[in-house]
């Protein structure tokens, strides 16, 4: 029977979680709720503006997403805007459409 050191026995497992950890991915919006972010499909944004009828457009790149009035925000975790979107293909006529999921808004906006 070989005994191994403690010491050893600790390096051996320490390297092992490394190598495991090391393949999973990790996100930079792992706070994101399961329901929102299901596919990656969150991300902060550039900027929102009112939309002139009750609702807000959130501004992601040369993206602009409407936001219905009656939209409920979530507070964000790192008091920048955030939105949650999916986009779905028009096979007929090639057009995009974007739903909103979830957004994330600072407590000061």
């Amino acid at each position: 029977m070989k005994i191994v050191s403690i010491p050893l026995a600790c390096a051996a497992m320490s390297g092992l979680a490394s190598i495991l950890f090391r393949c999973a991915p990790v996100y930079a919006h792992d706070w994101y709720p399961l329901e929102c972010c299901a596919r990656n499909d969150c991300m902060p944004a550039r900027g929102i503006e009112g939309d002139g009828r009750g609702g807000m457009t959130v501004i992601v790149g040369d993206l602009r997403i409407g936001i219905p009035e009656d939209f409920t925000p979530r507070p964000s975790l790192d008091s920048r805007i955030h939105v949650c979107f999916r986009m779905y293909p028009n096979e007929i006529d090639g057009s995009i459409t974007i739903t909103p999921i979830c957004l994330f808004l600072p407590a000061q906006v």
